[in-house]
């Protein structure tokens, strides 16, 4: 967003620096990029072209970025925007890039039924975005007619939506039923239909009635819908007999079908987000196979509970699955302003449920009311907007960098030498803080970002650092393990003190192994190790001990004569005053 204006922006994923930046055409009512109104995030791979006219080998790989829209089909250079392709699909106005290469359009004979005109016929239109001409260093030209594969009448055109299973070759229609005079949705009806052949392969209506077509899915040759009992109901696609019914939702709140416009299918599992939890369902037999809920501090904020009478913060938006793993956030239908309080990002084992990290904030990574944010993952990263803020996050491995020093760097042998150093986060939302261990990740990036104390809400959390391996090599290159130490949370510092155990140079290698968190690094130093301080020669001292016990001994003895001599004086000069007093009178 730029001064209120929507932009088309491509980012780099890993740094957030720009690349290119396109702004809407100025004259459509709607958000138009070259008259196409839809942004173009599929990527497109090209065989790229011959090396010579009329060769068959195969040079480079050509990449577009992908829209299709307003009759129209754009590409675009990935890595600076310019458009290489802006070409009409007449009379088609929009279609589903279902493959690489490869789009299904429905083409409708009076597109503006039941307003005027008789009611339309529909078609269903396979075609490809691959320009059918490419030739040597020329631009590609492209022929709509030329690009068509087969055009069938398509029983499905007045669908509210269609899932489709691409590997069954079967799409269907779930819809909801409202019966004439009442005003309400009563029963679903479904109907399944080849994509080849464009051939009705079966049509039912059942009593139990669909929470909302936007939740359907098409997988494993079977469709699945979502009815407001809080279960659902799965159907064989080939001849629409019933597979399964799963397992109900929970009491109070799930049990109604309460929850996202949307749901998700991968691993042989499908995901539904409602209002206490995360739902995953087992493909073959329905039943439920975990159920995640995010447990709310604040339990006065938030009407949401359990069964077992726990309060906990809704999930009303949809998911991203990559990588074995499901993203997720809280939200809701209409969220109070300010928005509630201890909302989340959560990182779930798309196969077991479990929580493998959380970090604050409705940072939405999913469908909304089955309308895509701004949201993808990629390459090992994640990007998301937070309502609680307006900022765009990335989450994924981040850089870390190793420093490390000697002191003393000249030592004699047997002297200690302190080896210390740093490892830093160099990502470049933080670059320069300390790499902390993943156990306090969530602690270290609410601090940093989020304005929460370093201790955590709770004023208990401590952070703790990461592993470094700290190795000698000698002039031989033999290597020496010193040992491994970890870091300080709060400073990134580490020191170990060493004694070296021969003469030589040494080179102090300390290296930070690669971790959920960061990428590896290290660094090097060098100590030299001198000869050890001379050695004094002993000196027996008995003989002197002797000769000094002797002169004491003297001494002694001499100390005793003059003792007694002077008594002796002393006595005699009394007596020698005494009588000299006694001659007086």
């Amino acid at each position: 967003m730029t001064g209120g204006e929507t932009a088309l922006r491509c980012f780099d994923l890993r740094t957030g620096e720009t690349y290119w930046e396109i702004s809407p055409d100025p004259t459509p009512s709607t958000f138009s990029i070259f008259g196409v109104a839809a942004a173009p995030w599929q990527l497109e791979y090209s065989g790229g072209a011959g090396e010579v006219p009329g060769g068959e080998a195969q040079f480079g790989i050509g990449v577009s970025l992908v829209a299709i829209g307003g009759g129209r089909l754009l590409k675009l250079d990935p890595w600076s925007g310019v458009v290489t392709l802006n070409a009409s699909i007449s009379p088609l106005t929009d279609g589903t890039y279902y493959r690489n290469g490869y789009a299904l359009s429905v083409q409708s004979t009076n597109p503006y039924w039941p307003f005027s005109g008789p009611p339309p016929q529909y078609y269903l239109i396979n075609w490809t975005t691959l320009a059918p001409t490419i030739s040597f260093m020329a631009a590609p030209v492209y022929n709509f007619t030329a690009s068509v594969w087969n055009n069938i009448t398509w029983p499905l055109g007045d669908a509210f939506t269609v899932a489709y299973d691409f590997e069954a070759g079967i799409a269907a229609a779930v819809d909801v039923q409202t019966p004439p005079g009442t005003g309400i949705w009563h029963g679903t009806s479904i109907r399944a239909v080849s994509l080849k052949t464009g051939a009705s392969l079966w049509n039912k209506t059942v009593e139990d009635t669909n929470y909302s077509p936007m939740c359907a899915l098409a997988d494993h040759g079977k469709v699945a819908f979502l009815t407001m009992g809080g279960y659902w109901l799965a159907y064989n696609l080939n001849d629409g007999s019933l597979a399964w019914k799963s397992d109900v939702m929970d009491y109070p709140w799930d049990a109604t079908g309460f929850g996202a416009y949307a749901s998700a299918s991968a691993y042989g599992l499908f995901y539904r987000n409602a209002y206490s939890g995360v739902y995953a369902f087992n493909w073959t037999n329905g039943k439920i196979v975990w159920k995640f809920s995010a447990n709310a501090p604040y339990e006065y904020e938030t009407p949401y509970v359990t069964p077992d009478g726990i309060t906990v913060y809704s999930f009303n938006g949809g998911g991203l699955l990559a990588d074995g793993k499901y993203f997720v956030y809280n939200t809701e239908h209409t969220p109070t302003q300010p928005l509630t309080r201890g909302w989340r990002l959560f990182c779930l084992d798309a196969n077991t449920g479990e929580n493998i990290w959380n970090v604050t904030g409705s940072i939405a990574v999913g469908a909304v009311f089955g309308m895509a944010g701004a949201a993808a993952v990629a390459d090992g990263y994640l990007i998301g907007t937070n309502s609680y803020d307006g900022y765009m996050y990335c989450f994924g491995k981040g850089r870390s960098q190793t420093t490390v020093s000697a002191s003393p760097e000249v030592i004699a042998k047997g002297s200690s030498v302190l080896i210390k150093g740093t490892v830093l986060d160099q990502s470049p939302s933080q670059p320069g803080t300390p790499c902390v261990s993943k156990e306090s990740m969530t602690t270290q990036m609410e601090y940093l970002h989020m304005q929460h104390p370093i201790d955590g809400v709770g004023g208990d959390a401590v952070i703790t650092g990461v592993p470094v391996t700290l190795t000698a090599v000698d002039q031989d290159g033999d290597w020496i393990d010193i040992g491994t130490v970890t870091t300080d949370g709060y400073y990134g510092a580490f020191g170990l003190a060493w004694t070296p155990p021969e003469e030589g140079t040494y080179k102090i290698i300390a290296s930070f192994e690669s971790d959920e968190s960061y990428g590896s690094s290290g660094a090097s130093t060098f100590v030299t190790v001198g000869p050890a301080p001379a050695e004094v020669e002993e000196v027996d001292l008995a003989p002197l001990e002797s000769s000094v016990s002797d002169v004491e001994d003297n001494l002694s003895n001499q100390t005793t004569y003059i003792i007694v001599i002077l008594v002796i004086v002393i006595i005699a000069l009394v007596i020698a005053l005494y009588f000299g007093l006694r001659s007086r009178k």
